[in-house]
């Protein structure tokens, strides 16, 4: 009677664990392998999430560059010679970097195709570093600057006797560009 009973409880036992690795690789295995397959889902629309977001950072950048640079006509203050928005721009910039100004000449548009150029001849005094600064600033401003021409006047003598260097005199070219509508569209 005890044999019979341990044959029956060690049958048992082995009846309950196969059904409990069956099911166990039918239930357990499949959903796994499910889990595994909708993380490297996620981690693609994670990435693709990210990527648009960037773009989508980079397209309102655009779009701002655009905003500043588009003339609806001829007569748009973006195409008059002596922006007065351009030209306080320019001497906040300077102000800021501690930047002495000379001069700041702004010569006839060029109206090329849809583009209107405008040239501005600025001079100025100033050393190494803040010219740098004053240079960054121009590249990330939201107008479209383009610099022609860089001229130091660094003055010898000046250099020897100081140990910074002191300020040098600069000449600058730079050309604003404004895109105008067109009128056929």
């Amino acid at each position: 009677m005890i044999l019979k009973r341990s044959i029956i409880l060690i049958a048992i036992s082995i009846v309950y664990y196969l059904f409990g690795s069956l099911l166990s690789n039918y239930m357990i295995k499949n959903k796994e392998e499910k889990i595994f397959s909708l993380e490297e889902k996620q981690k693609i629309v994670n990435e693709q999430f990210i990527t648009a977001q960037i773009l989508s950072q980079k397209l309102d950048n655009v779009y701002t560059v655009f905003e500043e640079n588009l003339a609806n006509s001829m007569k748009d203050n973006k195409n008059k010679e002596a922006s007065m928005d351009f030209l306080k721009y320019l001497t906040d910039v300077m102000e800021k970097y501690s930047i002495k100004l000379n001069q700041i000449i702004p010569d006839k548009r060029i109206k090329k195709g849809l583009l209107t150029n405008i040239p501005y001849t600025i001079s100025f005094s100033c050393d190494y570093e803040k010219f740098g600064q004053f240079i960054n600033q121009l590249e990330s401003a939201d107008r479209i600057i383009l610099i022609k021409e860089i001229i130091m006047k660094n003055n010898i003598d000046n250099m020897k006797t100081t140990d910074e260097g002191g300020d040098m005199e600069i000449e600058m070219e730079i050309v604003t560009i404004t895109i105008n509508k067109s009128k056929n569209i």
